[in-house]
């Protein structure tokens, strides 16, 4: 089960679901991402940039660390409140 965790609490009142549209590579930059959350052991939400939108640090169980970008949704409201 995947792991949300957020390093900013929100008042945000969103229900859909996080979404990733794009992961950092070393060599190209931003790629389009095929990627669900739910495929990360932890996803910690890292803030909102104002170029870039909601960021993202994704963990594997291999304990491989992925940066990406999305839309945050009510999975980390959920987490906050246990």
């Amino acid at each position: 089960m995947t792991k949300y965790i957020s390093l900013k609490k929100t008042q945000e009142k969103k229900t859909e679901p996080t979404i990733f549209t794009k992961f950092l590579t070393g060599d190209i930059g931003w790629k389009k991402s095929r990627f669900a959350p739910t495929f990360f052991k932890k996803v910690i939400y890292l803030g909102n940039c104002t170029v870039e939108g909601d960021m993202f640090a994704c963990y594997t169980e291999g304990g491989m660390i992925a940066i990406f970008k999305g839309t945050k949704g009510n999975e980390f409201k959920k987490q906050n409140k246990k």
